[in-house]
């Protein structure tokens, strides 16, 4: 049985700071981006689904600055991993691993 995660607010406080948190459609991202919320930033979450990480970023950004007047925090967590053995991954699947934060 695991421990639940200490309450943030014991941990960090983060109040009035501005975060965009790419690949926040995913597990690990929407987990980052939920604490850094609870620990009183106001959070971007970009996924995947809403457009491209690299063709995007200044739009992104500017639209942080826009809405919250700064930005203070970025957490680059936009990507793939495959679930597979390393010797197992091929070229295709290496160069898609290594491309996905670019669409």
């Amino acid at each position: 049985m695991s421990t639940p995660p200490p309450a943030v607010e014991r941990l960090l406080d983060l109040t009035g700071l501005v975060a965009i948190v790419t690949g926040a459609g995913g597990t690990i991202g929407a987990g980052v981006a939920q604490r850094l919320q609870e620990a009183g930033a106001f959070v971007v979450a970009h996924r995947r689904d809403l457009g491209d990480v690299e063709r995007d970023a200044a739009a992104i950004c500017a639209a942080a600055v826009e809405s919250f007047g700064r930005l203070d925090i970025l957490v680059n967590n936009a990507g793939i991993q495959p679930v597979a053995p390393l010797e197992s991954i091929g070229n295709d699947e290496l160069t898609e691993m290594l491309s996905a934060s670019r669409r």
